[in-house]
């Protein structure tokens, strides 16, 4: 039942819808507002009458379709969806500098934390040996023809203070490096060898046989010690210290820590060890890498795990189309996005050294015992 309310003007007998002409229906709309229209108040007041009607019945469909509402379909427009996904653009923009950087971050601390091991290795073995490693042996001793060491790197010498015992015991040490019987040992990939930033550690050749080869096979490492620096001191007209016995691929300098066929002690490096460097990150694309067991070449004057400081950092790679071929000579450095690499230095420390740090203060914290007159505020 729908109650309809007319409001008429009380001494009118007649309904407003009929008085009014109106063909009142009780489904149609009801004109209680219009005759209210036609009148206007008056002194003598309303009345209200109460037209009470039977609803007419409809059917089921017209029925719910007065009953239910019509609303225009839910969903996006072509507009709104390319606003969302601009704005979600926008945000991964933002977003996405700050994970690298984070990453980043992340791979420079493991990177630090590597040379950290490599310097707790360093001191264990001197703390057994009372010197630091060779940078590398000659396997004939001299004016015999003995056969006298396997040429392995330092980085081998110092597996069992690493806790790598296992890969240290592999060595066979009445053979060289690049014998078939250390063909697996040099293709064991050795944690903590390699730095994070660098995709990866893959030496440039392998040997087999007698027999280099271009191509994987073997594993390398991004972490080399430093045999000293070359060229002229800073401030002195002389030169540094070199080995003249061979004159290829750069030479092998002789005043630092990690040197060919010597055993340093800490004794000996007077410019202090938190003056000197000990071991350099070389993880950028320099040319060739080595396998990590060998610490010198078959012909004796390629130093694989050793460097010497020429050149600034991240600049002189090994290239034979550049003739840039003194491979000893090759720069230290890295793809850290902060430009620059990671040194240890011989008391154990970890310094980040910039690009940007002159050639002559590298020079001097690579030398033991020049007593170089350099600024090292740079470092």
């Amino acid at each position: 039942m729908i109650a309809h309310l007319a409001i008429c003007r009380a001494d009118d007998s007649m309904p407003c819808n009929t008085r009014h002409g109106q063909n009142y229906s009780p489904i149609s709309q009801c004109y209680s507002l219009h005759c209210l229209n036609r009148h206007p108040l008056s002194y003598m007041g309303w009345c209200i009458h109460s037209h009470v009607e039977q609803l007419v019945r409809m059917g089921p469909k017209e029925s719910d379709a007065m009953a239910r509402p019509r609303h225009p379909k839910s969903g996006f427009t072509l507009v709104e969806l390319l606003v969302v996904i601009a704005i979600i653009g926008i945000l991964v923009a933002l977003l996405l500098p700050a994970v690298q950087a984070a990453r980043e971050a992340a791979r420079r601390s493991q990177c630090t934390n590597h040379l950290k091991q490599f310097g707790l290795a360093f001191h264990n073995y001197h703390s057994a040996n009372n010197t630091f490693p060779a940078g590398s042996i000659r396997d004939i001793e001299a004016g015999t023809g003995n056969f006298k060491d396997p040429r392995v790197s330092p980085h081998a010498r110092l597996l069992p203070y690493m806790e790598l015992q296992t890969i240290y015991d592999m060595i066979q040490w009445d053979f060289g490096w690049e014998a078939d019987v250390h063909t697996l040992l040099r293709q064991t990939n050795v944690p903590g060898y390699a730095c994070p930033s660098k995709d990866d550690n893959i030496a440039t050749y392998y040997y087999n046989r007698n027999q280099w080869y271009l191509g994987p096979g073997e594993y390398a490492t991004h972490y080399l010690g430093v045999m000293g620096a070359k060229g002229l001191i800073p401030g002195l007209r002389e030169r540094y210290e070199i080995d003249t016995s061979t004159t290829c691929h750069g030479d092998f300098t002789t005043n630092g820590i990690l040197v060919r066929d010597q055993f340093i002690s800490a004794s000996r490096v007077t410019d202090g060890l938190s003056n000197t460097f000990l071991m350099g990150e070389m993880a950028w694309d320099i040319g060739e890498y080595e396998a990590w067991l060998g610490g010198l070449s078959v012909g004796w004057t390629n130093s694989m795990t050793t460097k010497n400081i020429a050149y600034p950092l991240n600049s002189y790679r090994y290239d034979l189309d550049l003739n840039t071929i003194d491979i000893n000579d090759t720069s230290f450095g890295s793809e850290h996005a902060a430009g620059g690499a990671h040194f240890l230095l011989a008391d154990s420390s970890v310094r980040f050294v910039s690009d940007n740090v002159e050639l002559n203060i590298l020079k001097a914290m690579a030398s033991r015992a020049c007593s170089e007159l350099v600024s090292k505020e740079g470092l």
